[in-house]
């Protein structure tokens, strides 16, 4: 076993279910993942994987963040990659990461495309996500050049990509304990930046990642902590009126988090480091009239993976003018010649399988 799979997850028992099934079948076919599962449900899923020892269930009743903790103490593969219980990965494009990563020490990561999908009328709909990660190039031997890349143009491409385990737990184990980072938007941004900053980046033209666009209480991250939860109003209350839960686009916890940073990266200087944070741009600007009047043009002219993250996919979820001109099976066709046209490899094979397993079990 040489990569970690590792989720968490809390009052969500048929995504769970569907993902225990999903990867019950894959660990006992292939010996490349270890599969590591911690609950936070207030009852025990009891789940066992018959015949292997690859995946193992954990029922911790305790926060996120010590769930998370907990978790990467369990791991003992050099790498690791974390995924929502609700989502999927293409093993054959896992393993020619962890392949990437054994011959390249000095990449701390590696993700590949991503896709979501929803199901509608018992068939897979595909769709855009990410798709910035096509032009990001992290490989500079400068670790400061590399985040100005990374924030210049940010995309979440590191939390949930084939990470070193050593970089991982370091990362989760600084931001999880610090006040000033561990509310949901600034853990993550750190996370990013000290992957980051650890190594470089490689982005491989596969598709690698299915990411949930399908309805379900509770969100995500439903753990029961408040401001883990991003559909809570008490959460929008939390994040704008505490101190500590201030989006890191604040200029004031910027510059407490970069701080925070120069403890483990000495050879950073700080103008330096404090200029690369300045690039990230808030995530929350109104839409621009004149930007949704040309997308709107553009879907009318029928072009097709032309337009910026993330509207393209925002559209497709909320203008039910495009969905009722558009049948799935065509959708899918006119998605999939793009990636083609892009030399996206896609394991047709792989991802029939995960269809089955998403139309088979109703979340």
């Amino acid at each position: 076993m040489r990569l970690a799979i590792v989720c968490l997850t809390c009052e969500r028992p048929n995504a769970l279910a569907r993902f225990f099934s999903y990867w019950a079948n894959i660990v006992q076919e292939s010996e490349l993942f270890s599969v590591i599962i911690v609950d936070g449900s207030r009852v025990s899923a009891n789940l066992y994987c018959s015949g292997s020892r690859s995946i193992r269930y954990f029922h911790q009743r305790c926060s996120y963040h010590e769930r998370l903790q907990f978790a990467l103490s369990c791991v003992c593969t050099d790498y690791t990659l974390l995924t929502p219980d609700d989502e999927f990965f293409v093993p054959s494009a896992l393993g020619k990461m962890v392949d990437f990563l054994d011959r390249h020490r000095d990449f701390s990561s590696v993700h590949g495309l991503t896709s979501s999908f929803e199901r509608l009328n018992n068939v897979v709909r595909f769709s855009w996500a990410y798709r910035s990660v096509l032009s990001k190039k992290l490989e500079a031997d400068n670790p400061i050049v590399r985040l100005k890349s990374h924030f210049g143009n940010y995309t979440p491409s590191h939390v949930y990509s084939v990470c070193r385990t050593s970089t991982l737990r370091s990362a989760f184990s600084v931001s999880t304990t610090n006040p000033l980072i561990s509310q949901y938007g600034s853990c993550e941004y750190f996370i990013e930046a000290y992957i980051v900053l650890s190594g470089k980046s490689k982005f491989f033209p596969h598709l690698y990642w299915l990411r949930s666009l399908e309805k379900q209480t509770p969100p995500m991250r439903g753990t029961g902590e408040v401001y883990l939860d991003m559909n809570n109003q008490s959460f929008k209350s939390y994040w704008r009126d505490n101190i500590h839960g201030r989006s890191i686009h604040n200029s004031d916890q910027k510059r407490l988090v970069y701080i925070y940073f120069l403890k483990f990266f000495s050879s950073v200087s700080s103008d330096e480091l404090f200029d690369a944070f300045s690039l990230l741009s808030s995530s929350d600007r109104p839409l621009g009239s004149q930007t949704a009047l040309k997308i709107c043009s553009d879907i009318l002219r029928g072009v097709d993976g032309k337009l910026p993250l993330p509207l393209f996919g925002y559209l497709l979820r909320k203008l039910n003018v495009v969905r009722k001109y558009l049948t799935t099976p065509v959708h899918n066709r006119i998605y999939f010649k793009g990636l083609c046209r892009r030399s996206i490899t896609v394991d047709r094979l792989q991802l029939s399988t995960i269809c089955d397993v998403i139309c088979a079990c109703s979340l």
